[in-house]
């Protein structure tokens, strides 16, 4: 009660009249949130039964730290989290902080019981090459109502059976971006959660991800990179300008000097950065900022040879069929290639008349798209879960050139035959036999979709579930649930993870977002894209 006097009134009274939240937060959360994180920190392992007042202390200033300061964020120019830790570290010097950074950067070591910079609790990471990287696991969401009712009263009802059904051991963990959708959100909900602020990682956590992810990639000895290519990386990624995503298709066939390495970089930054732009001005300066960067971390190499064009890297650059991620030599080459792809697929498919200039050629190894990063078509189409949205005018090729990236990628296109009976249930049963087809069957399938294929709003709705889980609900029967399980079961064991029923599903859900490429080609003009969106 004594550091409850100390803290608390101060706390609360300064919270009225200095500080922005990211929402509006009871006095009464605040109070709570405390009190649930003094209930988890005080325990027999981190204050011994001897432990002094100050030990309690330390303790309680740390929940109060975040109890009172965890929705400060950053609003314009004001960082009010730095802010609230200056205030904290002028009015209450009992227990004192490390000099470095704000009081939200610290926790608290229970060998010492002394602050530690959070940057001593990341684990040691281990790139996966196989794992897809820059997206978040969310489904969809119940209604808030239901939520609230769990969490005040324990149960719910069985609407069906009209029973009252008791719900154990169950936490909730929310995640919300308050600039998008809507943000309101009922107190009677909101009382039950502790609020934190999530800001965006800053420069050294962003270096430190960087580093970590290319420094594996470049020592991986399978990857066969001579050893002045993995040194340059600290330089490079201090620079703030990485784009990982394509440096990580790279091998040493591809990188085998310096050169390669900057040239590379800057197809990619022209991908992630250059494609999104329309003014020359906007463009100009990147290739400004790319030229400082290349003098600053390649100043040994001659900038004709960095800057020469073409600079186009590609996964059929040696040919179809040969998916090695390297350079195109000029565009005489990329156009061979191309048209002997084309010819092919004349061959096996209804003629396409594309005439392959080179923006065409050009828009080949790049197109305009949201979901993913502005990358190449055929370079989407090769990432794990690499979906695309392709945004042009009727008659700019979209949909032609991504049946040609496709072929190129060895998979087949599916659309669907728009009827005038065709709706939300014929969609449901197109997308299950996908499903069966990527996951069960293990092919690679492009779902080619345009603005024409959407008669219904509603079909967005479950092309959002496919892109953010892959789990589209009520999408398959029970029986049909049992009949996947069983199909998958030994690859699942030969994999050595028990085959049970969740192990199983996950299987085959994964294969369905690593096999199964969404591609939408849609019109900028009037407002039904931004609606999309």
């Amino acid at each position: 009660m004594v550091l409850m006097d100390k803290y608390i009134p101060t706390c609360l009274d300064v919270l009225k009249i200095r500080f922005k939240k990211l929402v509006p937060v009871p006095e009464i959360s605040h109070l709570m949130m405390l009190c649930q994180l003094l209930d988890c920190l005080l325990t027999p392992e981190n204050i011994p039964s001897e432990s002094g007042k100050e030990i309690y202390e330390i303790y309680f200033v740390f929940a109060a730290v975040w109890a009172f300061g965890s929705t400060m964020y950053q609003d314009g120019n004001i960082d009010y989290r730095v802010e609230f830790s200056k205030w904290w570290q002028q009015e209450f010097k009992t227990i004192k902080f490390p000099g470095n950074g704000t009081v939200f950067d610290y926790f608290i070591d229970k060998e010492t019981s002394k602050f530690v910079h959070w940057s001593e609790k990341v684990p040691r990471f281990d790139l996966d090459p196989d794992a897809p990287l820059q997206v978040d696991k969310y489904g969809t969401v119940q209604p808030h109502t239901l939520i609230r009712q769990h969490m005040d009263y324990g149960h719910w009802y069985d609407r069906t059976k009209h029973t009252l059904k008791d719900i154990n051991n169950v936490q909730y963990v929310a995640c919300m971006n308050p600039t998008a959708g809507s943000f309101t959100i009922n107190p009677r909900l909101q009382r039950h959660f502790a609020v934190f602020a999530v800001s965006f990682p800053n420069n050294e956590s962003l270096t430190h991800i960087y580093t970590s992810l290319l420094d594996q990639h470049l020592k991986n000895p399978n990857m066969k990179f001579q050893s002045q290519i993995s040194r340059i990386n600290q330089n490079f990624t201090i620079n703030k300008c990485l784009i990982l995503q394509g440096l990580l298709f790279s091998s040493g066939e591809t990188l085998k000097q310096p050169l390669d390495l900057a040239r590379a970089w800057l197809h990619e930054t022209q991908r992630v950065y250059g494609d999104r732009l329309l003014e020359e001005k906007d463009l100009d300066s990147l290739t400004k900022l790319q030229g400082d960067v290349i003098k600053k971390v390649f100043e040994e190499l001659d900038e004709a040879e960095v800057m020469a064009k073409p600079n186009v890297f590609c996964h059929f650059a040696r040919g179809v069929g040969d998916p090695r991620y390297l350079p195109i030599k000029s565009w005489t080459d990329i156009n061979g290639i191309l048209t002997e792809a084309l010819n092919t697929y004349n061959e096996l498919n209804a003629a396409m008349n594309l005439v392959l200039f080179e923006a065409a050629m050009a828009h080949v190894c790049r197109l305009i798209l949201y979901l993913c990063n502005p990358l190449s078509i055929n370079r989407i189409l090769e990432c794990p879960r690499g979906n695309a949205l392709l945004v042009g005018v009727g008659g700019s090729g979209k949909q032609s050139l991504a049946r040609l990236a496709a072929f190129i990628s060895g998979l087949e296109v599916f659309q669907i035959t728009l009827t005038r009976e065709y709706g939300l249930a014929e969609f449901r049963s197109d997308l299950s036999s996908l499903y069966i087809r990527a996951g069960m069957k293990n092919l690679g399938t492009v779902f080619l979709l345009t603005d024409a294929h959407i008669p219904d709003e509603k079909f967005l709705v479950l092309i959002n579930d496919l892109l953010a889980s892959g789990e589209i609900p009520d999408l398959f029967h029970d029986d049909e649930v049992e009949n996947i399980v069983s199909s998958v079961r030994n690859e699942v064991k030969s994999t050595g993870m028990p085959d049970n029923r969740e192990n199983c599903w996950r299987f085959f859900i994964d294969r369905v977002r690593r096999n199964l490429k969404i591609v939408l080609c849609f019109s900028p003009v009037g407002s039904t894209l931004r609606y999309e969106l």
